[in-house]
């Protein structure tokens, strides 16, 4: 396998990683601004107080815009265009599509009867699917709705039958959790129409559905309180479930990650592998690392997503460490220390031999500029 399936925390497949031996090694750490960093055409895009591109290779800037006070932090791209949501009014109903190449400002959409979402946004056939997490007077009482909305013809596309948040998509399905009934509820809607599919509820009492879902081809994985359950996406029919024990009755707390027929997620501080066929545990290992029982002390645990390569998988916490840990046999392989914090809700990413994170304690100033990402500190060999 040529690529590593990366999984954002959309649970999405990144089209965008090179090459392995663009990877590996040596890594870099770089801790990146609010807002998750995106990888397109050759440029790594930022969005902080300002819009910046750097070159993915050298990481000098390319181009620099100013942005909106209120820019929400999450933005997204198709490639060419870069797609960000801005507050009106307290309301989320501007989007602004930027070019990738040059940072103009290509057209806004103002919305009239619905909102945008501030942090889940997801580009898939042409359709950004976004909900807003704000209750407000455009979200029919209340409620968070799922919309599509149409990027080629600038119109709104449709508004879901149900309430979904925590979603992933491919050309089919969006699949997500139920608002009314989240921990244990899973819904698929139809791409093309937002109508619901088919629904279902967690295999097992108090399990609970956690984080996002995560769909490969035809299979769909979901974080629970238990372990990671395996539904296919077009009929949502449950295909396996393995519970995940221990003596300490943990839970799920990262992941999941996934490389090739092989899923990875953490039971606290076990680093857990199985089988994407069968849901068949393959591996099991403790991080019995010098930081355990600091997290212990503290109560933190291994959170957040996973990236998985052919070699690593590497994860983070929240003393704010990021690690690397061998992905055949479990063993740490390194730890490193960021000066802010590691964001326990973002998934790292690799891009042309650097590991990028989202440093979420860092808010910069509106009256200063941006850095460079090779400035900003943290930074060095992993």
């Amino acid at each position: 396998m040529g690529y590593p399936i990366y999984m954002t925390h959309h649970g999405v497949p990144s089209r965008t990683n090179p090459p392995w031996e663009q990877l590996e090694p040596p890594l870099k750490l770089v801790p990146t601004w609010k807002g998750w960093p995106l990888v397109a055409s050759g440029r790594l895009l930022v969005s902080a107080e300002d819009f910046s591109a750097f070159d993915v290779n050298s990481l000098e800037l390319l181009w620099r815009r100013d942005s909106p006070e209120n820019l929400c932090p999450e933005t997204i791209t198709d490639g060419q265009i870069w797609y960000c949501v801005e507050r009106v009014e307290d309301k989320l109903t501007r989007l602004l599509a930027l070019s990738v190449e040059t940072g103009e400002i290509l057209w806004t959409y103002d919305a009239q009867d619905f909102e945008f979402g501030d942090y889940d946004l997801l580009l898939i056939s042409g359709l950004l699917l976004s909900y807003p997490r704000a209750y407000s007077a455009l979200s029919r009482g209340g409620k968070n709705l799922l919309v599509a909305f149409d990027v080629r013809e600038r119109r709104l596309a449709w508004i879901g039958e149900r309430d979904l948040y925590s979603f992933a998509a491919n050309d089919q399905f969006v699949v997500g959790f139920d608002v009314a009934d989240c921990a244990n509820r899973l819904v698929a809607l139809r791409l093309r129409d937002g109508k619901v599919a088919w629904e279902t509820t967690t295999p097992a009492t108090n399990w609970g559905f956690r984080f996002y879902p995560v769909l490969v081809n035809d299979l769909c994985i979901v974080a629970t309180g238990g372990g990671f359950p395996g539904y296919t996406v077009s009929t949502g029919e449950l295909l396996w479930t393995t519970p995940w024990t221990t003596p300490e009755g943990k839970y799920v707390t990262a992941g999941p990650g996934v490389f090739g027929d092989v899923g990875y997620g953490f039971n606290y501080h076990e680093l857990i592998a199985f089988s994407l066929k069968t849901g068949e545990i393959l591996l099991r290992n403790f991080l019995n690392d010098e930081l355990h029982r600091r997290r212990i002390s503290t109560r933190t645990v291994i959170s957040g997503g996973l990236l998985v390569t052919q070699r690593h998988v590497y994860f983070g916490d929240g003393l704010g460490w990021v690690m690397a840990a061998d992905r055949h046999t479990g063993e740490l392989v390194w730890a490193k220390k960021t000066k802010t914090g590691y964001a326990e809700r973002d998934t790292p990413f690799i891009a042309r031999g650097r590991l990028y994170i989202q440093d979420f304690c860092f808010e910069p100033s509106r009256r200063s500029r941006s850095k460079s990402p090779k400035e900003n500190p943290g930074g060095g060999e992993a």
